[in-house]
């Protein structure tokens, strides 16, 4: 409301009476000024961000509100003052600079809807920017590590440290995650608009989903993770203006980043925060929901293009085990409770479901494969995953829970190739940093 208030009285000033044209002339050189003006201090702003001068967050919040101001009387294309506007609070990228920016481009949106689809672009670019230059969620930095890797002492948990890491990765996940609810309640807003607009969203989508790559499986990014996931799937569902093929590419790239955070070790929640762990588990269930409806698209092939029939079971298949392992450290001894949330499978998969979508699991990443056996204890299937470690142990050279399935308790005696792959690329690996 503050932020609203100030924009108003912002447009309050005194304006031009347009009653003779002298009045009228000397408005116009008027709103010309102030805009130049208005550009200049915002370019000069954006100058101090980027290169990481400390500037008072209250020059900062009154040099975007006049810079918002005049973008709401604006009657031309006012593309300077749009690029620096969304530029500085994703220069900054805090939660704070984040959320004071988004309210100022919708007041601005709501006041001048020419400036829309231009406030859109911006947006849309600058998180590309974040994701190519991994910044945020997308960050390196976001890791977590095996607990059993680290040191052990026989004293209580330092629950001081733990919040101080906790608020290291919310301080990361969090501008991604304000802007993705941002962008995806637009879309839902603008969807039977403009099919330029659907383009934004549809390229967006794509590199974010691509970024995902490089996910590193925090426990604390699994809402991320997937409200990307669920979003992508909302922008396949009513992207009617796709041709076949596209939309076939489009729903490939999702089920591939969703597969992305099953290639990891299964994560139980960070914390005791019971709210995120009911917000984590309806987000599972609302994508499986997304996903039922767009079940339809790429379920035959086209062409060359084989079904993804296999590739979504395969995914319903980890979403349902992800949320039973949530629900069970929501609720370890009200068994009733569990199924609060529905689910495509319900109770244990068979034997013949696991060992069906082995290969799947396999043909898309080896390590999606190998934390399936992970995942399902079954002596067959982890015999399968075993299988197919020792005909291709060049494809597992980087997933050290590989080795536990290889070797077991004791060396056995079926390994002397896959060894000797493994001790040839160590060898190359050390000649190249020598």
């Amino acid at each position: 409301m503050a932020i609203a208030t100030s924009i108003l009285l912002q447009i309050s000033l005194p304006s031009t009476r347009q009653g003779k044209n002298g009045e009228a002339s000397n408005g116009s050189a008027q709103q010309t000024g102030r805009v130049e003006n208005g550009q200049a201090m915002l370019a000069r702003l954006d100058s101090r961000t980027t290169s990481k001068s400390y500037i008072p967050i209250g020059e900062t919040r009154d040099t975007l509100r006049r810079a918002a101001a005049l973008l709401c009387k604006a009657t031309t294309d006012q593309s300077a003052l749009v690029h620096h506007l969304v530029g500085v609070p994703f220069a900054t990228f805090t939660k704070q600079s984040i959320k004071l920016g988004i309210s100022l481009w919708l007041g601005v949106i709501n006041e001048n809807s020419r400036m829309e689809s231009r406030i859109l672009i911006e947006v849309a670019e600058r998180w590309e920017d974040t994701v190519h230059n991994r910044v945020g969620a997308f960050s390196s930095k976001l890791q977590h590590l095996d607990p059993f890797y680290l040191k052990e002492e026989f004293a209580p948990s330092d629950k001081e440290i733990l919040l101080k890491r906790q608020q290291a990765a919310h301080n990361l996940i969090a501008p991604h995650l304000r802007i993705l609810h941002f962008l995806a309640s637009h879309f839902n807003a603008t969807r039977l608009g403009s099919p330029h607009t659907q383009k934004i969203f549809q390229r967006m989508i794509t590199s974010s989903l691509a970024g995902l790559r490089h996910a590193t499986g925090h426990p604390l990014a699994r809402e991320m993770h997937f409200q990307l996931v669920l979003f992508g799937l909302h922008v396949l569902r009513y992207s009617n203006g796709l041709a076949p093929v596209a939309r076939w590419r489009l729903k490939d790239t999702i089920l591939s980043a969703a597969l992305r955070w099953f290639s990891n070790q299964p994560r139980w929640s960070f914390g005791g925060n019971r709210l995120q762990i009911k917000a984590e588990s309806r987000l599972i269930a609302d994508v499986e929901s997304a996903l039922s409806a767009v079940a339809s698209i790429g379920m035959n092939g086209i062409g060359p293009l084989q079904s993804l029939s296999p590739k979504q079971d395969l995914l319903r298949l980890l979403l349902d085990n992800e949320q039973t392992r949530l629900l069970v450290w929501l609720y370890p001894l009200d068994h009733e409770r569990r199924h609060y949330f529905s689910t495509s499978y319900a109770g244990k998969p068979q034997e013949s479901q696991l060992l069906n979508a082995l290969n799947t699991a396999w043909a898309e990443r080896p390590s999606v494969a190998i934390q399936l056996a992970t995942r399902f204890q079954s002596l067959r299937l982890t015999n399968e995953v075993r299988r197919l470690l020792l005909m291709h142990p060049d494809q597992a050279l980087e997933e050290p829970d590989a080795l536990q399935i290889l070797l077991g308790p004791s060396l056995p005696s079926d390994l002397n190739t896959q060894l000797r792959v493994r001790n040839r690329r160590l060898r190359v690996d050390g000649a190249d940093k020598s």
